[in-house]
């Protein structure tokens, strides 16, 4: 027979046992959660594990929360099962990242809310694509490492460590003021670290750019790369370069110290003739624009007809149509005699001064372009600016010379010698008439009304052989 002590004591351990045993069940192999009772049930979708495995913790900022029950295949990918405690009354606007605890490996899974939630986390959720984020796979990464390592050539890996080597040897003392200075940055940035803060805060814009500039990044390394395999091929020129550059600085040092009381009188006259570029820019293109044409015509003209010993060339002659401008010049009885040989004094302002539509004259001065101002014209600068050629300026309509205009005559008239009269000018006048002449026939009407007939004009003339273009303006043509 148990003595009652003995019987208070196995009840005692009996009820130490049946609470042990519960609390237990209940802590520690959650028997209720695994029936089915104070638990929220989440499945993950992903296309590989990441390196997930059963059993492993699921924390919400950085409390756990969950175990991952199990990790099984389908045909989609993985799918993890997970189990969360009811207590823990998640919402349902959490994502889920796959990290790593230690360096190891040890993954778990982090849920992370999104937003502002409008309810709890339900049994049932499926988290998938881009609610779940998956770790940078190691395997990748070593492969292009390892392709990376295998693409560099070990010639030249040993010529950039031993220049390397050959660049920082004997920087001891500026190496350690480096680090020393970099210490201080971090210092400094760590006591202003709402001002870093703001910094990367706004350089988010900028790094958006290049982010969308990425293509044209990649053209400008391509650029870069090919401009470095340019240096290396001309290795030996730059290295040239590289040893004669100090001594043609030398040299211009020294052209410049000696050009240096000239240069600023030089810059000067340089701003003032580009100041006069500026005004006459449109008539620098309009020559620019003319030369090669002009220059074209004449090697035309001399080349078109050297198998010929002459040139193409086609000369009109046309007068008093329109009659020649004489009002705002010299009148006739004060003009010079072609016997004074004096230096006249310069007379200024002597130019066609009729209106500015009239039909004689119309490339004259009075129509030129005004550079300053492009909507007027002038015989000068000062009538430019003040205004332009204008009704003021004009002088009269020029009228022209009715005189009579004779046929044209094949001989001079016999007039003898003659005494001129002290102004050297001739008492007795010709006129001059100009006709239509048919070179096929020979035969041209004259003013008097009669049919002439001449057919040796323009026969028998030619370019000296040999002869250049100069030849032809200074000496004229060989008629033979």
């Amino acid at each position: 027979m148990m003595s009652k002590q003995v019987k208070w004591q196995l009840v005692f351990f009996a009820i130490i046992t049946v609470i042990g045993l519960t609390a237990m069940s209940v802590v520690y192999l959650k028997l209720p959660q695994r029936f089915g009772f104070d638990r929220v049930d989440v499945a993950l979708e992903m296309p590989v594990t990441g390196g997930l495995y059963q059993n492993a913790n699921v924390s919400y900022l950085g409390n756990t929360v969950g175990t991952v029950e199990e990790v099984n295949l389908n045909p989609d990918g993985v799918r993890a099962n997970l189990y969360i405690e009811d207590s823990a009354n998640l919402p349902n606007n959490v994502r889920a990242e796959i990290r790593s605890v230690s360096a190891v490996g040890e993954q778990y899974v982090d849920l992370i809310p999104v937003g502002a939630p409008d309810g709890e986390l339900e049994s049932g959720t499926v988290l998938r694509g881009d609610q779940v984020s998956l770790p940078q796979g190691m395997g990748p990464v070593l492969d292009q490492a390892t392709a990376l390592l295998a693409s560099v050539n070990n010639e030249k890996m040993r010529n950039v460590l031993q220049e390397s080597f050959d660049a920082f040897a004997g920087s001891e003392q500026d190496m350690q003021r480096l680090i020393d200075s970099s210490r201080l940055f971090v210092q400094e940035a760590n006591n202003n670290s709402e001002a870093v803060n703001a910094l990367i805060r706004d350089a988010e814009p900028l790094l958006n750019s290049q982010i969308r500039s990425e293509d044209s990044l990649k053209k400008w390394i391509d650029n870069l790369a090919n401009v470095t395999d340019q240096l290396r091929e001309n290795r030996p020129q730059l290295e040239s370069i590289l040893d004669n550059g100090p001594e043609m600085l030398a040299k211009t040092q020294r052209t410049m110290d000696e050009l240096q009381p000239v240069l600023p009188v030089l810059v000067a006259n340089l701003m003032s003739l580009g100041e006069v570029g500026v005004v006459y820019n449109r008539s620098l293109e309009q020559l620019l624009v003319l030369y090669p044409a002009i220059v074209s015509a004449l090697l035309t003209a001399i080349d078109g007809g050297k198998d010929a010993d002459s040139i193409k060339v086609d000369f009109n002659l046309q007068l008093n149509n329109p009659p020649p401008c004489t009002t705002g010049f010299i009148p006739a009885a004060d003009q010079r005699s072609p016997a004074d040989l004096s230096v006249p004094a310069q007379i200024n302002g002597l130019y066609c001064k009729v209106p500015s539509d009239a039909a004689t004259t119309v490339r004259g001065a009075r129509n030129l372009p005004c550079m300053e101002f492009p909507d007027r014209r002038g015989a000068s600068v000062q009538q430019c600016r003040e205004g332009g050629y204008g009704p003021e300026d004009v002088l009269g309509d020029n009228p022209p010379d009715n005189s009579e205009v004779g046929p044209p005559q094949t001989e001079l008239p016999d007039v003898g010698l003659q005494d001129w009269p002290a102004g050297g000018q001739d008492p007795n006048t010709y006129a001059t008439s100009a006709a239509m002449y048919d070179p096929d026939t020979g035969e041209y009407v004259a003013s008097d009304g009669k049919t002439y007939s001449q057919s040796d004009l323009g026969k028998n003339t030619a370019l000296a052989s040999g002869a250049s273009m100069t030849d032809a303006v200074l000496n004229g043509v060989k008629v033979s």
